[in-house]
């Protein structure tokens, strides 16, 4: 340090402290003053020379942590001060912005000969604040089953099919393009995040769920540091399913409004999701987000495979309920059904969330039976309460809004349009054209309404020996018919 700060005293601070009673020696020697900050500063930066003399690498570290902090004390107390100059502070702030910079390159370099040893977690996370983070294997066994988390049934056979390739032959996966990056997208509640935990249990892997929480920090340089501790300990803990939740909240489109932290947050981020910053081996990384066009492109473009997670069907919500209300595992009597048809009640619940039927719907309406006892008697026999009805359907349904609106649907479906997606799940809608009732068209042939189809389309063909297919576009629907094949 080239000079020692003597920061003048307030003398309104002064004057008052005379009317006072006199601090006593002990008391004085408590008060830290830039002089004894200095000084401390200059102690743990020798501490720390001596520790990584003796080896003691992530010790040496932390002193000189501690000596970072004390210049932020030092830079408190220089805006504190009053009597100096506007000059005279711009020139200590240059001055101990020089000596942080310095204690940054040696806390660099320790870190690089930690990583050269392969101790790479221990140069962010000594006190290993991550390992809450991780559910290892055989931990993961209280997971769900992929088949347990209803609808989706495409999606999932895609995405677990790429994800078993990566992990068993990922030579041959990096020659198809199929990366170890994934993406989950689509409306809140439809079960990302149950689905990445089914994975996970399915593959056998280590899992680690990442929240923004667990990164962001106020403190200038710590999200940065957080990130590279998360990713080193995931490698330390290969294999490892990094499953990163709302995504977008840390891989966000860049501007040139946001912050200089913000925009290193993302920089770092990307980094160590393409691996340049190190090899990610064995570790797998799944993202999900239910604004994906709020996605930076850089990091779109990371994740070779993209997965769309749509609302449950009818039928997919009529199976649902019927798990919740007649499970084996209940106790007798705990809950009781009368004339409940589910097939309808699939129908009325249309365009519900999967985790609104289950939390918001059923789970409420389970405990209707037993309130209601309990408020006529005062004490609870499931022997007396009486059985859910349709009725306490209908009534819960008008009562609980959709989490997602037509409008949001619709916004989904043309980000998925824009990114080459086909809608129906890859699939095209097969119908027969004899029953169909077009509801407007264009000149270009494409259907600008909705198709209306009768009962038993799906399974009927037309005299050409074939059936239509119809194509999801932007702004309507394409036909495309079957070529007429030729009788040999």
């Amino acid at each position: 340090m080239s000079k020692r700060p003597h920061f003048s005293v307030d003398k309104s601070k002064s004057k008052a402290s005379k009317k006072n009673p006199k601090k006593s020696k002990k008391q004085r020697s408590n008060i830290l003053t830039p002089k004894k900050i200095t000084s401390n500063i200059k102690q743990s930066a020798l501490r720390a020379r001596q520790q990584y003399s003796n080896k003691n690498y992530y010790t040496a570290i932390e002193e000189l942590g501690d000596a970072l902090g004390m210049y932020d004390d030092l830079i408190d107390q220089l805006y504190s001060d009053k009597v100096l100059s506007d000059g005279q502070r711009k020139d200590f702030l240059s001055q101990f912005q020089r000596e942080k910079d310095k204690l940054d390159d040696r806390i660099e370099k320790i870190q690089d000969k930690l990583v050269e040893q392969g101790d790479e977690i221990a140069i962010i996370d000594p006190q290993n604040k991550f390992a809450p983070l991780i559910t290892t294997r055989d931990k993961i066994e209280e997971f769900p089953d992929v088949e347990d988390v209803i609808g989706n049934d495409h999606m999932k056979t895609s995405l677990l099919q790429n994800i078993k390739l990566a992990q068993t032959n990922p030579l041959i996966a990096k020659q198809l393009g199929i990366g170890k990056n994934y993406l989950m997208f689509g409306p809140p509640g439809t079960g990302k995040t149950l689905l990445a935990k089914a994975f996970a249990k399915e593959t056998g892997i280590n899992f680690m769920n990442i929240e923004s929480a667990n990164v962001l920090s106020e403190n200038f340089g710590e999200s940065e540091k957080n990130l590279k501790g998360i990713f080193a300990f995931a490698r330390k803990n290969k294999p490892t399913f990094m499953f990163f939740d709302e995504i977008d909240q840390l891989a966000g489109t860049r501007s040139g409004k946001e912050a200089g932290a913000e925009t290193r947050v993302k920089t770092a981020f990307l980094a160590e999701v393409s691996g340049f910053a190190s090899e990610n081996e064995d570790v797998y990384i799944l993202g999900s987000t239910n604004r994906p066009w709020a996605l930076d492109p850089a990091f779109r473009s990371r994740f070779t495979v993209q997965k769309y997670v749509g609302l449950p069907t009818p039928e997919e919500i009529g199976i649902m309920t019927k798990r919740m209300l007649e499970n084996p595992e209940f106790q007798e009597d705990l809950v009781k059904t009368k004339d409940l048809d589910y097939d309808e009640l699939g129908q009325l619940m249309k365009g519900y969330a999967g985790r609104t039927v289950t939390e918001s719907i059923v789970q409420e309406i389970r405990l209707i039976p037993i309130h209601e006892q309990i408020a006529k008697t005062g004490i609870l026999d499931l022997t007396k309460t009486r059985p859910i009805t349709m009725a306490d359907f209908r009534k819960k349904i008008k009562e609980t809004p959709k989490a997602t609106s037509a409008a949001e649907l619709k916004k989904y479906a043309e980000y998925r349009t824009e990114m080459g997606e086909t809608l129906d799940e890859e699939k095209p809608v097969v119908i027969d054209t004899r029953k169909v009732v077009r509801v407007g068209t264009s000149s270009r042939g494409t259907v600008k309404g909705l198709y209306k189809t009768m009962a038993g389309a799906e399974d009927a063909k037309d005299k050409r020996g074939g059936r239509d297919e119809i194509y999801p576009v932007k702004g309507g629907w394409k036909i495309r018919r079957p070529k007429k094949q030729s009788k040999i």
